[in-house]
C-alpha cells in the first residue's frame, strides 16, 4: 500500500484488464445462455466490489474530514491560549 492508503497490485502472469463487453469474443457466434450468465454474474461480483470499495472510501473520507474539523477548533484554542 502507498502512503496515501492505495493499494497496489502486481500480477505475476498477464491480466485481462478490458471491461464487459470487450471481453466478448470478436467472432460473429452468438453466445450460449450459460456464457452469458456467467459474463453478467462476473459482471455483477465486479460492480458488487466497486460498490463496497466506494463504500469503504466515503466512510474514510467522512471521518477525515471529522477529524479536519476537530483539529482545527483544537488549533484555534491553542492559538488563544498562547495570546
Amino acid at each position: 500500500m502507498i502512503s496515501q492508503g492505495l493499494p497496489i497490485y502486481v500480477a505475476l502472469e498477464p491480466v485481462d484488464m478490458r471491461m464487459g463487453y470487450e471481453r466478448l469474443p470478436k467472432s460473429k457466434a452468438k453466445l450460449s445462455a450459460d456464457d452469458l450468465a456467467t459474463l453478467v454474474s462476473t459482471l455483477q461480483t465486479e460492480m458488487l466490489g466497486i460498490k463496497t470499495r466506494l463504500t469503504e472510501r466515503e466512510v474514510q473520507v467522512d471521518s477525515m474530514q471529522e477529524t479536519i474539523v476537530k483539529l482545527a477548533h483544537e488549533n484555534e484554542l491553542l492559538k488563544r491560549r498562547r495570546q
